[in-house]
């Protein structure tokens, strides 16, 4: 391998390594997200890094939202690099190889190796090894087979022949060698989030694995295809890692993405009742994770225990209101495990429980389209302000059952490698009864039933509740479809957005000693006919004030307290203090009714 030429490069990138033995990349493609916010983007990459680290390889991560061939061609310009290794997922597949091709094109003797879920999908390990420049196809977990590769590279034998879990052309014959033994967790490090090529500050947002596979075969998930297995890592590292993000990245918010993380439910309580300890050793954080109904159901104890632990937010696989169409799924759940799951958690107080439905499933049609708007529409009235519902497109993964045989489950295939769009946000196939237009179409039909029906449930939502859903979008990001509906009328916005962020407070806070209190209003004033304000709410509605009212609402500017108010219209008015007073209070009642005023001690 020829060392590079240190240059200068067009950006600011110095030398960060004589020698760097490999550079890991993800690059994310889906032109209509924010990448911004992809919290998970490096944890694998990580992962191999640290894991190549113990064999005494310097493997760095580049860990940029936005990678383009420019960027990889500078950090090349200025490091000596033996490896490049790309995470290939459905997305991001054909920019990748379009990258790779244009790198060998410049730096034809630097290895190119890809790995990920959609390369260990055969026979895309083939195509990609066929169509691109790329020189080798790791299959299934790489950290064995990257370090192996890099000890290899080092010592001049490089003899795929000899590695399993591995595609390659040799001698112009494509070989793909007998998959690799599945990684034993008990040998994962803790990633070093250090291992970057650029230097990145800790948002308090973090991301961890305490598991990986699934132990259920949906069939449209690749997850669970049968022969990945359900692996552990062992609670004690778990906590470890956990500990060390509080301690070393300030913690605040923990995204664990076990593909399954209620499977075990002892499991679970024994580290949440591990969280919660530390939860009381450092300062509180949150934490968000994917659950089961049915597990659920059959569990309800774990519930209260995550959310003791810190659990902010659970997501769960609802995908259909069909009872024959989850069947179809194997999801091996019911309609009323998904009912109880929500009820249950609802009861609880969780701040968000998340479920997404499915569009352009199996043997979709009008009818069973209706049935899930309708299912969703009940399990917003049983839960209001905690269930968040969303929606998504089938999207056909390599190797799962609706991919390899559509037509088992009513579906025709129409762009099986998803060139037109981003998985789960366009169409790629189309049922007996609906086009493609039609399911994307439904799918917008669908997601704005819900948000309408979640507008009209907004008033029955809790203070309570509310409060607790915008300071989880101020205080750790976490943006919920109730703060989004509750949100587009100004006066929730800024009446939550006043309490979580400045400390205001509502009327009930206040109401034993609100002549001390200095009351603000949320909306302002924007017109008044002699004397007489009109206050245009959001949602079409106007609020006609009489005179007096108008004058207390003009006073309401959070400069003076309610004692101060009193005065003033008793100096104006010369109308008995008490009087006043009780009919002050009486319309600050109608005002907090609809969001229009807070209160404030300074």
């Amino acid at each position: 391998m020829p060392d590079y030429m240190v240059t200068k490069s067009v950006k600011p990138l110095t030398m960060t390594n004589d020698n760097i033995d490999a550079l890991l990349i993800r690059v994310k493609f889906n032109p209509f997200f924010d990448q911004s916010r992809v919290y998970d983007e490096s944890l694998g990459l990580l992962s191999l890094a640290t894991y190549s680290k113990k064999f005494n390889h310097n493997v760095l991560v580049l860990n940029e939202p936005h990678v383009t061939i420019e960027l990889i061609d500078d950090i090349i310009k200025v490091n000596r690099i033996k490896l490049l290794g790309f995470y290939v997922d459905a997305d991001n597949v054909f920019t990748t190889l379009s990258i790779i091709n244009l790198i060998k094109e410049r730096y034809p003797a630097l290895i190119c190796v890809v790995g990920g879920p959609q390369v260990s999908a055969v026979p895309w390990d083939e195509r990609i090894i066929k169509e691109s420049k790329c020189d080798i196809v790791v299959r299934g977990e790489g950290e064995k087979t990257l370090s192996y590769i890099l000890s290899s590279i080092k010592n001049g034998k490089l003899d795929l022949s000899k590695l399993s879990g591995v595609s390659y052309i040799s001698k112009g014959v494509f070989t793909r060698s007998p998959d690799a033994e599945t990684f034993d967790l008990k040998e994962a490090p803790i990633p070093n989030r250090s291992l970057t090529y650029f230097p990145s500050t800790p948002t308090g947002v973090e991301t961890i694995y305490t598991s990986k596979g699934c132990p259920y075969h949906c069939v449209f998930c690749f997850e669970g295809l049968k022969g990945r297995g359900y692996r552990t890592r062992s609670i004690k590292d778990v906590i470890s890692e956990v500990e060390y993000l509080l301690e070393s990245r300030n913690m605040r918010y923990l995204l664990v993405l076990d593909n399954l993380f209620t499977v075990d439910p002892k499991r679970v309580m024994s580290i949440s009742t591990k969280l919660q300890e530390l939860q009381g050793k450092y300062h509180t954080f949150n934490w968000y994770c994917e659950g089961r109904a049915n597990v659920i159901r059959k569990n309800p104890h774990i519930i209260k225990a995550m959310i003791n632990a810190g659990l902010m937010r659970l997501q769960i696989g609802i995908e259909t209101g069909n009872e024959n169409v989850l069947q179809y799924y194997e999801k091996e759940l019911t309609l009323d495990d998904i009912r109880e799951a929500v009820k249950l958690c609802y009861d609880e107080c969780l701040i968000s429980m998340v479920g997404n439905f499915i569009v352009g499933g199996p043997f979709e049609t009008r009818s069973t389209l209706e049935k899930s708007i309708d299912f969703a529409k009940e399990l917003l009235e049983m839960a209001p302000g905690c269930i968040d519902l969303t929606v998504s497109i089938y999207g056909p993964y390599p190797s799962t059952k609706m991919y390899v045989e559509p037509e088992r489950f009513g579906i025709e295939m129409i762009d099986r490698d998803c060139i037109t769009g981003s998985a789960m946000d366009y169409v790629f196939s189309r049922t007996q009864e609906l086009s493609k237009w039609e399911i994307l179409k439904a799918k917008d039909l669908f997601t704005q039933e819900i948000e309408s029906k979640a507008t009209s449930l907004v008033p029955r939502v809790s203070e309570e509740r509310l409060t607790k859903h915008f300071k989880a979008l101020y205080d750790r990001g976490m943006h919920t479809m109730w703060t989004k509906v509750a949100s587009k009328n100004r006066n929730y916005h800024n009446y939550y957005g006043l309490i979580v962020t400045e400390g205001k407070r509502t009327l009930n806070d206040v109401m034993d000693n609100i002549d001390s209190y200095k009351p603000l209003r949320t909306m302002p004033i924007r017109d008044a006919v002699d004397g007489k304000i009109t206050v245009r709410m959001d949602d079409g509605r106007t609020l006609e004030l009489s005179e007096l009212s108008s004058r207390i609402y003009e006073l309401c500017s959070g400069k003076i307290t309610t004692l101060d108010i009193i005065d003033i219209l008793y100096n104006e008015q010369q109308v008995d203090q008490a009087v006043l007073r009780a009919y002050t209070v009486n319309m600050f009642k109608e005002l907090d009714k609809e969001k229009l005023v807070v209160f404030s001690p300074i």
